[in-house]
């Protein structure tokens, strides 16, 4: 394990290969880390070695490629920023993990933004019970969900808890719901040492200019009776087969709408959401994480061949 420690570091145009626990672990508060390679890690498969591991407060996580692990990828605590990173291939052994992961009041100010996630036997990302103010935006999620420990399929993205923020993301070809968004109380933790008062989920979370296959919100509901509504407010979210989402070309990675996507210009104006000739505030903006006519942006590290998709 590469740990990093102290405070106000910088880790860059690094490679981490190859370990049974956790292959970088950064406890040190204001960092940075940009250009970073790891691959073949957390193959104890258990929660508390995730492949990365972010715990010092207000690190910023840019151009990061986790590949080939274990148990959860990337896991974040206390407004972090994970933008322009790739995981995929992972949770290949652990179980009840995600490719990234927070959760509880850890999760206050976190954002996660122009992100890649695929390929993972659990769930692409998640925020776990209680995450409070989690943003995930701009990201693509898909080939997520089948777990190798029991065959039970489960979510691509679960996101617990309430006043979350979740727009312009792309979500497909996942094993259970797309997204699952509980709307039940949450359950209690009395275990915890700081515990959050308990609240009703999603009621105050956003869901805006999301394209997805399919939601639901019975994870953490089973001890109520059904129906198990979906939490969450959403405005602008496109639900189909994602063949039905006309992308360019999903096999080569570009995730633009093609033209004719039901997509483009569908979405509406949110939190500064809106790019290329859709630059006014009353105009629409395209659903998914990617413009049709803006910039195409491509995730992880440079450094390495072992950085590409």
């Amino acid at each position: 394990m590469t740990s990093i420690d102290g405070s106000n570091c910088h880790v860059a145009n690094v490679s981490i290969l190859y370990t049974p626990v956790s292959g970088l672990s950064v406890t040190a508060d204001n960092s940075s880390i940009d250009n970073v390679l790891v691959h073949s890690t957390a193959w104890f498969g258990m929660g508390r070695f995730p492949a990365v591991h972010l715990v010092g407060r207000g690190i910023k996580a840019n151009k990061m490629t986790v590949r080939y692990f274990g148990g959860p990828g990337i896991t974040t605590d206390y407004i972090h920023y994970l933008q322009f990173s790739l995981v995929h291939h992972g949770g290949l052994i652990g179980k009840d993990t995600a490719g990234i992961y927070t959760y509880g009041e850890q999760a206050n100010g976190t954002v996660w933004r122009y992100n890649w996630v695929h390929s993972v036997r659990e769930k692409c990302a998640r925020g776990d019970d209680q995450t409070r103010n989690l943003t995930i935006h701009n990201c693509v999620f898909w080939d997520c969900g089948k777990p190798l420990t029991d065959g039970r399929p489960v979510e691509g993205v679960i996101v617990k808890g309430d006043y979350n923020t979740i727009y312009a993301n792309t979500i497909f070809n996942t094993a259970s719901a797309s997204l699952s968004l509980p709307a039940c109380m949450e359950p209690n933790k009395p275990w915890k040492k700081h515990q959050l008062p308990r609240v009703k989920q999603n009621k105050h979370t956003q869901v805006v200019n999301v394209a997805l296959e399919s939601e639901d919100g019975i994870v953490t509901c089973q001890k109520y009776p059904p129906p198990y509504p979906v939490g969450g407010n959403q405005t602008a979210v496109f639900k189909g087969n994602y063949t039905k989402f006309k992308l360019q070309n999903v096999q080569k990675y570009d995730f633009r709408p093609a033209p004719g996507s039901p997509l483009i210009g569908a979405g509406v104006p949110f939190h500064g959401h809106w790019t290329g000739t859709h630059n006014k505030r009353n105009n629409p903006v395209d659903i998914g994480a990617y413009q049709h006519d803006a910039a195409y942006w491509t995730p992880g590290c440079t450094h390495s061949p072992l950085c590409d998709p």
